[in-house]
């Protein structure tokens, strides 16, 4: 009984223990998804390279599974100097709304050198609100590489005249300037907020990044599903996307767990069958190996139920003790967490005594009394 009542607690505590760490790690991983060209190779044309369409990032946004997110946008157009004939350049635009996490993202070594009265909170502006005359209530701030800058002769504080291809233009004040190692020399940086105004419904994006929601980690392959489908329409970008999930640290933590755990939740039905089959077996034998004690109390004149009992009794009591020193073991090893499986397990193994019990307790007094003493082989 101590080794079974210990085996069976041992494996619903390594149960229970591993599926509250499979909960711990769900809902502590963090999972990242990214959409992404389906050929890394081709380039999307205009709109800066940007590629992804504004209606599949809010498609993404709207499963409610995303906790967090970077946005980087992408669009074209002209800049110039406010006088009139002044001659206007051609370049790309990028939108960020968070400087810290945007510009590692786009690479290139970036440096803003700020005018004075501006800084980086001018990218978390909301610039996608109007005054009752319908005009943008805040002047955006543009940041320059310092060769357009150099070319258009302007410095950080002046205005600038921002085209997009319908003609559109906005006035837009020079915050600043910035230097990269490579790749940005016509990239004009401006605050998400207002290329949103900007592009309208035709915002494309250059990265769309997001970090999901921990407490939805179980629903993992709904949101694989569903981003899919969003991500595959013939409408999500200029090029064919790719829904990334960055899930491989849940997928390596957490699978050879469930597959553990889902093993022993089939072994401990199984202990505890066995152990009532054992503690039959075991009983019936204990008791046909009193034959001849069960034989020398008939031959006494004990009735053949009085026998039965005092068979029965002393092989109970030994149940009995073993039954305690199962539960102090059990307590010693496990502590109050192996507890909770102890009533089914002694359960059980209980059952089967009773029943091995009662069996062998009427097999060890069947017969006649000197056929009982006589010893078999």
């Amino acid at each position: 009984m101590v080794g079974f009542l210990s085996a069976s607690c041992w494996l619903w505590n390594a149960i229970q223990s591993g599926e509250r760490e499979i909960e711990r790690l769900y809902r502590s991983t963090v999972v990242d998804a990214e959409i992404t060209k389906k050929n890394s190779n081709i380039m999307a044309n205009g709109h800066g390279d940007a590629f992804i369409s504004r209606d599949a990032v809010q498609d993404i946004l709207d499963t409610g599974f995303v906790e967090s997110y970077t946005l980087i946008a992408g669009s074209e157009g002209t800049i110039s100097k406010t006088e009139i004939g002044c001659e206007e350049k051609k370049v790309s635009f990028t939108g960020i709304a968070d400087v810290e996490q945007s510009l590692s993202k786009l690479g290139g070594g970036i440096q803003i050198q700020y005018g004075e009265g501006f800084g980086p909170e001018l990218f978390d502006v909301d610039y996608t609100e109007r005054d009752y005359r319908g005009n943008l209530a805040n002047m955006p701030a543009v940041f320059l590489p310092e060769g357009v800058a150099a070319e258009l002769e302007v410095e950080p504080g002046e205005l600038l005249l921002v085209v997009k291809s319908d003609n559109t233009a906005y006035g837009l004040m020079i915050g600043g300037v910035y230097t990269a190692d490579s790749g940005m020399d016509t990239t004009v940086l401006m605050p998400l907020s207002f290329l949103e105004v900007f592009d309208g419904d035709n915002l494309c994006y250059l990265k769309a990044e997001f970090t999901l929601d921990p407490a939805r980690n179980r629903e993992m392959e709904e949101f694989r599903q569903r981003g899919r489908e969003i991500v595959e329409a013939p409408d999500a970008g200029l090029l064919p996307l790719s829904l990334v999930i960055w899930d491989n640290e849940l997928e390596q933590a957490i699978e050879p767990m469930e597959k553990n755990i889902t093993l022993m939740k089939v072994l401990y039905p199984l202990t505890n069958g066995v152990s009532i089959l054992a503690a039959i077996g075991l009983s019936i034998l204990f008791l046909l190996q009193r034959r001849r004690e069960a034989a020398i109390l008939r031959v006494l004149g004990v009735g053949i139920l009085p026998t039965r009992v005092v068979l029965a009794l002393e092989l109970l009591a030994a149940d009995l003790a073993g039954l305690l020193a199962g539960a102090g073991l059990v307590t010693l090893l496990l502590g109050a967490a192996g507890l909770g499986a102890l009533p089914v397990a002694a359960g059980c193994y209980f059952l089967g005594c009773l029943v091995g019990i009662l069996a062998g307790a009427v097999l060890a007094t069947r017969g006649r009394p000197l056929e009982l003493l006589q010893e078999k082989e």
